[in-house]
């Protein structure tokens, strides 16, 4: 009995906790706080700091091993620097004939692929000659093909490509952008370009996207574990072996790409990727319905774990405190204690604490396929303890109960504002009053009037306005 009461506190305290961190940062919080929050969090650094957050959640997600479904497995054809050399002569743009036999062999041993993407400007050169010979190829189940749409170097070449484009597409070939969507020179882990290849081949419709298409951003999560240990079969120019390679593996997704050369390398979370692996890591994401939660869960994650870092502070500050009263004022030990080393216990405590959310969301992002990015909680607690707690000079305070709470944060400063602005606005116009608020004058009754109401304003109204605003646009 004694235990369940036990446990029916802590409940108490936790919702006590909760209703203060909401109302602090949506009710009494100061505009000066919530306009901080906002500004800060749309700094470079920060976003940089969001960045890195976002590779710390792919690095724990991938360390989760998981069995991915045969059809949701992407294989990747690299043509490494020896194909581009010898099976295609080191010629750019690459030889067609030697394109076409190379794309017969994957659609010939790839017979279970549903799409087929190839990550290359595969287009006819400017004043080719009209025989083109991949044409028997992509007519060869037109529709399993996602190809590249890639500009020409002069507009007599983009007219040209668009009319060649064009007759693909007739066919009811795809295309598909090759652009990859990065953040501070990174790949970006949480969006990808709309119309890009893995767009296009997860839409199942005849797609003809151009060169020019504007490029929109749309929430995609790449796939932790494809980019990390993707299958990639490296092709050197043996097509018999790649042929025997593609009827052992039986792939149902395919993404045919180049990995010669520094030109078209990425730096992503585990290390530089070309630029095949992170469009086959798109693909995989998308096929593995890895889902982003949206803004208002992120940011209810972010203050139920506020909550609880408050509750445990609020305890480790009480027990500390005993230790740090001393027994006769002449003691510095208990002194240094107090101002120095306990202010340094909480923060590595909530650093700590943070480190372990991390971990625990992004596991579960490896195992759900759910993202409950790291950024925005790491963000609204480190905000929480710069500006609430002020790096430990000021105590969290403890609620024991939501009357308590409710009482001292929201109704109790909200009723204070609103009877000093009646009383002073009443003794101002020499109306019937207290006769201790009569005795003021009436510039400081004026100004004490004035400044209630805009303290209720500054620190009801527009805080709540703020977080409506963060909530639709994440921090």
């Amino acid at each position: 009995m004694l235990q369940w009461i036990a446990n029916m506190s802590l409940v108490h305290r936790i919702f006590s906790h909760l209703l203060v961190q909401v109302a602090i940062r949506s009710v009494r919080s100061s505009a000066l706080t919530t306009g901080a929050v906002l500004m800060m969090s749309s700094l470079g650094a920060w976003q940089y700091l969001g960045s890195s957050l976002h590779a710390m959640d792919m690095h724990y997600a991938a360390s989760v091993p998981i069995s991915i479904p045969a059809e949701k497995q992407v294989l990747v054809i690299a043509i490494d620097d020896s194909a581009y050399q010898n099976f295609f002569g080191g010629q750019s743009p690459l030889r067609q004939d030697r394109m076409a036999k190379l794309l017969e062999t994957v659609s010939g041993n790839a017979i279970h692929a549903q799409k087929i993407l190839v990550d290359l400007d595969i287009a006819p050169p400017l004043n080719a000659s009209n025989d083109d010979a991949l044409e028997p190829v992509l007519r060869n189940q037109a529709r399993r093909w996602v190809l590249a749409s890639a500009s020409g170097s002069t507009p007599a070449d983009n007219a040209q490509r668009a009319i060649w484009r064009g007759r693909r597409c007739a066919l009811g070939v795809s295309f598909g952008s090759p652009m990859v969507a990065t953040d501070f020179g990174y790949v970006r882990t949480t969006h990808q370009y709309r119309g890009s290849l893995s767009d296009v081949a997860v839409d199942g419709r005849a797609n003809c996207v151009a060169p020019e298409f504007n490029l929109k951003l749309q929430p995609a999560p790449i796939s932790p574990h494809a980019l990390k240990s993707g299958t990639v079969l490296p092709f050197s120019g043996d097509l018999d072996l790649l042929a025997q390679s593609l009827r052992a593996l039986d792939p149902q997704w395919v993404v045919v790409g180049g990995t010669w050369g520094k030109d078209d390398v990425f730096a992503t979370p585990f290390g530089d990727r070309y630029g095949v692996q992170v469009h086959a890591a798109a693909l995989a994401g998308r096929l593995a319905g890895l889902y982003q939660v949206p803004n208002w869960v992120q940011m209810v994650t972010a203050w139920m774990f506020v909550t609880v870092v408050s509750v445990i502070l609020s305890s480790m500050a009480r027990v500390l405190g005993q230790w740090a009263k001393a027994p006769r004022p002449e003691m510095p030990g208990h002194q240094f204690f107090e101002t120095r080393l306990i202010p340094m216990i909480l923060m590595f405590a909530v650093l700590f604490m943070l480190g372990v959310i991390g971990w625990l969301l992004g596991c579960g992002y490896g195992l759900t396929g759910i993202w409950i990015p790291s950024s925005t909680t790491g963000f609204v607690t480190l905000i929480a303890v710069m500006l609430i707690w002020n790096w430990g000079k000021a105590d969290f305070q403890d609620y024991r109960t939501i009357r308590d709470a409710s009482a001292k944060v929201i109704v109790g400063p909200v009723l204070a504002d609103l009877h000093s602005a009646r009383h002073s606005f009443t003794a101002f116009a020499r109306r019937p009053s207290d006769p201790a608020w009569s005795a003021i004058s009436r510039p400081r009754l004026a100004f004490e009037g004035v400044m209630s109401l805009v303290s209720i304003t500054l620190q009801n109204v527009l805080p709540l306005i703020s977080v409506l605003y963060a909530i639709a646009k994440p921090l």
